[in-house]
């Protein structure tokens, strides 16, 4: 294999464990791109993946240097298609220990934002050789739901409009708009549903909608409960493919 992807917990300070991400089921020597949930679980927690020595001498890529964040994802985004198998371990191969005070409530500058834009931008730039879009534009729709709530908790009226301003630039380079109305979200799953709303939003120019709902998130996903809702947002997203 190419990479060992294992177990993670957080600790906190007060001695508290939390299992972020448990793998189900050891396999070895997996395709990890056809493995469904698992592209996401393994892009979203890459700190408990041990690449072989080897791989990494062979595919070297920079580190992300000078940015506010997302300098890991910069090296992963720039090697994860050459990835070809991968092997599952039930064992905890990563124990993250974070200060919560420090983590809960903290605030990100513009800047910050932008650099983890900037990582997504790399990763359409890895999808564009390899002719995998499909894989990149489900990791971006499963960032996107907490990407923008997160910019508008962070950054003043004008710097959130200007980061969806860049947000709808990247959209537009890497046409998303054409692809994604291909595949229509699961209406089951609320938290792609409200990703899709945010996406709708951003592409039509509904900048006061889409304050709104990244505002008041929560209260968005508390109404998506409601199959009768989500069938309704469901027939709008139908129209306009």
């Amino acid at each position: 294999s190419d990479a060992v992807i294992g177990s993670l917990q957080y600790m906190s300070e007060d001695g508290a464990i939390t299992s972020a991400f448990q793998v189900s089921r050891e396999e070895v020597n997996i395709d990890i791109f056809h493995s469904g949930s698992l592209m996401i679980h393994f892009l979203g927690y890459h700190t408990c993946i041990l690449f072989k020595k080897t791989f990494v001498d062979r595919y070297v890529a920079p580190y992300g240097e000078n940015v506010a964040t997302s300098a890991d994802a910069h090296l992963l985004f720039r090697i994860m298609f050459d990835l070809k198998k991968v092997t599952l371990l039930r064992d905890i191969v990563y124990n993250y220990r974070y200060n919560v005070s420090s983590n809960v409530h903290s605030s990100h500058s513009y800047q910050w934002h932008i650099d983890n834009l900037f990582a997504y931008k790399i990763l359409y730039e890895s999808a564009q050789r390899y002719e995998a879009f499909g894989i990149a534009d489900e990791r971006f729709f499963y960032e996107l739901g907490d990407m923008l709530p997160l910019a508008a908790r962070d950054l003043t009226k004008k710097e959130f409009s200007s980061f969806v301003a860049a947000l709808k630039f990247f959209l537009i380079e890497y046409e998303m708009e054409k692809r994604c109305f291909l595949e229509k979200p699961s209406f089951s799953d609320r938290g792609k549903l409200y990703s899709w709303l945010i996406f709708l939003f951003i592409i039509g120019d509904n900048d006061k909608l889409l304050y709104l709902a990244v505002k008041f998130k929560k209260i968005l996903l508390l109404v998506l409960r409601s199959k009768a809702i989500c069938i309704f947002f469901a027939g709008i997203i139908a129209r306009l493919n």
